[in-house]
C-alpha cells in the first residue's frame, strides 16, 4: 500500500511543503498554532484536525493508564449497559475499563476479576483515584474458572492481553476456549459480550464460535479443549453482532461484540 512505501515523515514533509505554498503558512515542529492529521491509504487521503490540545484518551481520574481510554470507553458503549446491570471484566488489568464504564453509568455494578497481585493492586488504586471504591469491585480470581454462578451477569466486557507490553504467563491462544466458555458461562440470556483481540486471536475466535455453531459433521467427533470437559464444551450461544477494527497505536486490534441467545 501506499502508506507503506512512504514514511510518516515523506507523508509530513509533502503535506507542510503544498501547505505553505497554498497558504504561505510556515511549519513549526516545537510548538505549532495548528496541527494536522493525516491517514494515507490506496484509495484515500484523510485529513483531520484536533480539536483539542490534549488528546482524547488522557483522563484525570485515572492514575495508571492501561488500555488506551478511549477504546475503553468505546467497549463500554458498545456493551449497552442499562440501570441495575451487573458488569464483569475478567481480567481487569489496571481497571480502565471499569473505570470507563463507571463513570459513564452511575447505576450499575462493576466487578473486576484478575490473577495478578500487581494488576489488581494498580486497578484498587485507579479505582479510589477515580473515587469509585463503592461502585467497582475486585476479586482475584483465574478468567477460566470464574467464581460467579451462571446467567448471573448482565455484560462482559475484556482486553484480552495481546502484542509485547503484556508479558504473559499463559498462552492465549490456547486458553481462549476456556476464557470464551466461562465468559458464555456467566453471561445471562439477553446478555452482551464484548471483547478486544488481536487479528491472530479473532481468527481463532470465529473459528471456535462456527465450529460450535455448526457442529461436527457425521464422522467426527467433537473433542473438547485441553483443560475443559466435555460436559462443559456445548454449542455456543453467542450470536454475532459486530467487528470493529481499531487503532492500538504500533497494532491493530478488534473489538468483537456477542448477544448471548
Amino acid at each position: 500500500s501506499l502508506s507503506r512505501c512512504l514514511s510518516a515523515q515523506e507523508i509530513s514533509k509533502v503535506l507542510g511543503a503544498g501547505l505553505s505554498r497554498l497558504l504561505g503558512w510556515k511549519a513549526d515542529l516545537k510548538s505549532p498554532q495548528l496541527e494536522i492529521n493525516a491517514h494515507l491509504s490506496n484509495d484515500y487521503i484523510l485529513l483531520g484536525i484536533p480539536l483539542t490540545r490534549s488528546p482524547l484518551a488522557s483522563r484525570s481520574y485515572i492514575k495508571t493508564t492501561g488500555l488506551r481510554s478511549t477504546i475503553a470507553w468505546a467497549m463500554a458503549s458498545l456493551a449497552q449497559i442499562q440501570p441495575g446491570f451487573c458488569v464483569v471484566d475478567p481480567m481487569c488489568g489496571v481497571g480502565t475499563i471499569l473505570i470507563e464504564a463507571a463513570q459513564e453509568h452511575k447505576a450499575a455494578c462493576f466487578l473486576g476479576v484478575d490473577i495478578d497481585d500487581g494488576q489488581l493492586q494498580k486497578a484498587n488504586e485507579n479505582k479510589t483515584f477515580a473515587e469509585l471504591g463503592s461502585r467497582v469491585h475486585l476479586l482475584k480470581a483465574s478468567s477460566m474458572e470464574l467464581p460467579l454462578p451462571s446467567c448471573s451477569i448482565d455484560a462482559v466486557i475484556c482486553d484480552l492481553p495481546f502484542g509485547r507490553k503484556f508479558d504473559t504467563k499463559i498462552n492465549m491462544a490456547a486458553k481462549l476456549p476456556l476464557i470464551l466458555s466461562e465468559m458464555e458461562r456467566i453471561l445471562c440470556v439477553g446478555g452482551t459480550l464484548v471483547v478486544l483481540l488481536s487479528p491472530q486471536l479473532s481468527s481463532l475466535m470465529k473459528k471456535l464460535l462456527s465450529q460450535k455453531h455448526t457442529g461436527p459433521t457425521s464422522d467426527q467427533k467433537a473433542t473438547p479443549p485441553a483443560g475443559m470437559r466435555e460436559s462443559e464444551f456445548h454449542l455456543s450461544s453467542l450470536k454475532h453482532q459486530m467487528s470493529l477494527r481499531v487503532s492500538l497505536g504500533a497494532i491493530d486490534g478488534l473489538i468483537h461484540k456477542y448477544v448471548k441467545a
